[in-house]
């Protein structure tokens, strides 16, 4: 291969996700009641287990307030997902293969793209 021998980092893998939505503001009113047992649901889940755990019963009234303020809704309705994912970009076998085993030592998302890479290639 005409890049045999040379160093580099090739950028020959990708994914592209693609959607198409409609997208439009929501009373936030209505939708932050609705929401409120979620928002104390979520908090709850993450803060479980610390030793100071914060709930949002403690939070001041006027804290809140300003937080409800603060948020924009938007309501997205998706009518249709298109996505591709390119691993090999017409590379050899060899070159596929080293990137592949580059990738399986690294981060835990680089072993994940390397699990990817060789369930297509």
């Amino acid at each position: 291969s005409l890049m045999q021998g040379l160093r580099f980092r090739p950028r020959w893998w990708g994914f592209l996700l693609a959607l198409a939505a409609a997208c439009a503001t929501v009373s936030l009113g209505n939708w932050q009641s609705r929401r409120a047992q979620e928002k104390r649901d979520l908090a709850e889940r993450f803060e479980a287990g610390r030793d100071d755990a914060w709930r949002v019963a403690e939070a001041p009234e006027e804290y809140l307030a300003r937080m409800r303020r603060a948020v924009v809704g938007l309501e997205i309705q998706v009518r249709q997902i298109e996505g591709k994912a390119k691993y090999s970009q017409n590379r050899s076998a060899q070159d596929v293969a080293g990137m592949r085993a580059a990738l399986a030592s690294g981060s835990l998302a680089q072993r994940a793209l390397a699990e990817e890479i060789a369930r297509w290639s």
